[in-house]
C-alpha cells in the first residue's frame, strides 16, 4: 500500500496511444508520420514486384528519417 504503480504501454506511435489508450505523451520516441505512397500510380509490373517484397504498407517517416518501405517505393515511382 502507498507504493507508486507503473504501467508500460509498449512501442507505439501516437495515433495508437490515443485511439486505444486516450492519451499521447509529450515525448514519444516512437512518434512518426504515416505516409501512404500510392502505388496504384505505378506501372503494373512495379506494383506487382512492390507488393511481393513488402513495400506495398509501412510507409511513414520518424525522426530518424523515411522507412524502408517508403524509401523503396519512392525509388520504384522515380525509375
Amino acid at each position: 500500500e502507498g507504493e507508486e504503480v507503473c504501467l508500460g504501454y509498449g512501442c507505439h506511435d501516437d495515433d495508437v496511444l490515443l485511439r486505444c489508450y486516450g492519451f499521447v505523451p509529450e515525448l514519444n520516441p516512437h512518434r512518426r508520420c504515416a505516409l501512404p505512397f500510392p502505388l496504384d500510380s505505378l506501372p503494373a509490373e512495379q506494383r506487382e514486384w512492390a507488393s511481393k517484397n513488402g513495400l506495398g504498407q509501412g510507409h511513414h517517416l520518424t525522426a530518424e528519417g523515411p522507412s524502408w518501405e517508403l524509401m523503396g517505393a519512392a525509388r520504384l515511382g522515380a525509375a
